[in-house]
């Protein structure tokens, strides 16, 4: 099964993605930048105004909705001005994506959505097709978790938040919205930590005074983002030495104590929001970052009544940079400016270290949960407007959960048995027990909602080695005692499991296929027409009216009307 779905189902999309990618890059570096660009230059077909009516679109089985197979369609953020010149240009270059999605296709019928994420914001999607997403439209590519993931870096990250008494009222709100937003810029591949100062800093969370950092998946925002809500209030004087001096040590205890794979051995930031200071910590800078190995990004917050030259000279100082937020409007677009000075360097040759596959979540355009798989467009161009540029955007290609599942060998496995499939981060993939009705009830749609294994599995000490070992890529057969959720949820049995895990090449994912021990073999049909053998199945069954039969579900009973 795990060369199956190493073989047959990601190779050929990882193909298609890298090929996409490679004239993504083309397009851009023979692109000739103009200047003098209107929108009436880029005809595109936006999302939100399609018209499905329109004799263009028909309705596709694969896509459950009408499109236009050979055309794409583009979504732009509300807060985003359609005509500023860097979007018109790159609207313009983009657009000759069509050809090489349309050509991706043609070579894989079963490729679902494809699409590039813009730097610059929007998303162009292939096939062209109407956004669906209700009530507010607040999406931004670049707050998606496939992007921040595919376009930037693992970090570790300190938020560091001046809670001293001139912050009260409106600075420390816009400082609590700003909080959620940079959270969002980050995904399980980050790790995190929320300092509040005043005239001492602390945690505000009491788990970070052992923990110090949190892995940034979707449980774990969302518990700091609720402490910074209820448990942040402004009040004294702010001290800035003491303030840094604590966070550097953090760092160094993460590092020197981190175990079980935790922290993210890449890039370490810390985010200053404050309302404006005077105080230059320049002797903290000296002694715990003269080499610069953390980077210190600076916001100033509101209208801010202290100096804010302090504030630049500490991003300056520490290869970072410096912004100001005035409101709540321009909280989104002004924390993700950190994002690019984090992008991946340009590789000549893509691997699977280059490449991103998400664990699962809801698709927006409604065709149910899947994984993405992506890969970074960076700027080749030699053009000088463009050549500060280092990353265009993000290129990514979806696959179903289903599609996933429906290579589960049911007939080999039987009612009892079943498969499923971790990222490396030990979070679900695919699972029988994860299904996207239960996630909807609980509003986990919006992201990946980071299901670990044992969120589905009851646990016990050897499957916590099972999901060890899985993460770490490599492969074993075990078999134990174990208790036993069945799919459905409606029984529970201790016995006997035989566990065989393995990779599934090209990807960072780790396929386990479960069953009883004591299944050794299998029932295999041969020597008729399967078909006809579900036809005269179907013929039994329908010819008894006094019984009822459970089939399970396994392939020939899929056969069945």
């Amino acid at each position: 099964m795990a060369h199956t779905l190493g073989e047959k189902v990601f190779k050929p999309k990882v193909t298609a993605l890298k090929k996409a990618v490679k004239e993504a890059e083309k397009l851009a570096s023979n692109y000739t930048w103009n200047p003098n660009i209107q929108i009436k230059d880029v005809p595109i077909i936006n999302s939100k105004e399609l018209n499905e009516s329109d004799p263009m679109y028909s309705n596709n089985d694969l896509f459950k909705q009408p499109v236009n197979m050979s055309l794409s369609s583009v979504h732009i953020p509300v807060e985003i001005y359609q005509g500023h010149t860097n979007i018109l240009n790159s609207l313009s270059w983009s657009g000759m994506l069509d050809k090489v999605w349309t050509e991706n296709r043609q070579n894989d019928p079963d490729i679902l959505w494809q699409y590039f994420g813009s730097q610059d914001g929007f998303i162009r999607t292939s096939p062209a097709s109407k956004w669906r997403r209700q009530g507010v439209d607040l999406f931004d590519v670049r707050r998606r978790p496939w992007y921040t993931a595919g376009s930037s870096s693992p970090k570790d990250m300190i938020i560091l938040m001046d809670t001293s008494g001139s912050t009260y009222g409106q600075a420390l709100q816009l400082m609590k919205f700003a909080v959620k937003f940079l959270l969002d810029t980050i995904g399980e591949n980050d790790f995190v930590s929320i300092i509040k100062f005043s005239n001492e800093p602390s945690f505000v969370m009491d788990c970070l005074n052992e923990k110090r950092f949190l892995q940034a998946n979707y449980w774990n925002k969302q518990d700091l983002y609720n402490a910074v809500v209820n448990n942040v209030k402004a009040e004294k004087m702010a001290n800035y030495a003491k303030a840094f001096e604590f966070s550097f040590k953090q760092f160094k205890e993460f590092s020197r104590n981190a175990t079980d794979g935790a922290g993210a051995n890449c890039n370490r930031v810390i985010m200053l929001l404050s309302d404006g200071t005077t105080e230059k910590p320049e002797s903290v800078f000296d002694t715990h970052n003269r080499d610069k190995m953390v980077r210190v990004f600076t916001f100033a917050i509101g209208r801010t009544a202290s100096d804010v030259a302090a504030l630049k000279w500490m991003a300056c100082r520490n290869k970072g940079y410096f912004s100001v937020i005035y409101a709540v409007g321009a909280i989104m677009s002004k924390v993700q400016e950190y994002i690019p000075s984090l992008a991946r360097g340009p590789y000549s040759a893509y691997g699977v270290k280059d490449m991103y596959m998400s664990p699962a979540y809801n698709d927006i355009w409604g065709l149910g949960m899947m994984t993405t798989i992506t890969l970074p467009v960076y700027n080749r161009s030699s053009d000088s407007i463009q050549s500060n540029q280092t990353i265009l955007g993000v290129m990514g290609i979806d696959v179903t959960v289903g599609h996933l599942i429906s290579h589960t060998p049911y007939s080999e496995l039987g009612p009892a048995g079943y498969a499923f499939a971790l990222d490396s981060n030990g979070y679900i993939v695919f699972h029988p027990n994860l299904r996207a009705t239960d996630l909807a009830k609980n509003g986990w749609l919006q992201d990946p909602p980071n299901v670990d294994m044992f969120h589905v599995e009851i646990n016990d000490p050897t499957k916590y080695q099972v999901r060890r070992k899985m993460i770490d890529q490599k492969s074993a057969t075990e078999e134990f005692e174990s208790y036993v959720l069945y799919p459905g949820e409606h029984y529970v049995a201790k016995n006997n499991r035989t566990y065989s895990y393995i990779p599934i090449p090209g990807t960072n994912f780790s396929l386990c296929v479960v069953s009883p021990s004591q299944r050794k073999k299998h029932v295999s049909a041969k020597g008729f027409d399967l078909m006809q053998a579900a036809e005269e199945l179907e013929r039994i069954l329908t010819s008894q009216e006094d019984f009822a039969v459970l089939l399970a579900p396994w392939l020939v009973s899929s056969m069945l009307k």
